[in-house]
């Protein structure tokens, strides 16, 4: 799987407060493919080790 046609655009921030804690913002083209990378058992030790912090939050834009 080519990881930039799934979101191309990825920005990554750091909690000012915890140097541990991370948000992942990236542009999605594929969410039916992103949501199943998300939700497949296999990255279960890739997450742990990570300490990935379930349940992940998935948001979308909102125009006014």
């Amino acid at each position: 799987m080519h990881s930039h046609l799934l979101y191309p655009a990825l920005k990554t921030f750091q909690d000012t407060d915890d140097p541990n804690s991370i948000v992942l913002i990236m542009e999605v083209t594929d969410m039916e493919k992103f949501r199943s990378i998300l939700n497949n058992p296999s990255l279960k030790v890739k997450k742990d080790k990570h300490t990935v912090l379930e349940p992940i939050t998935v948001s979308m834009p909102v125009s006014f």
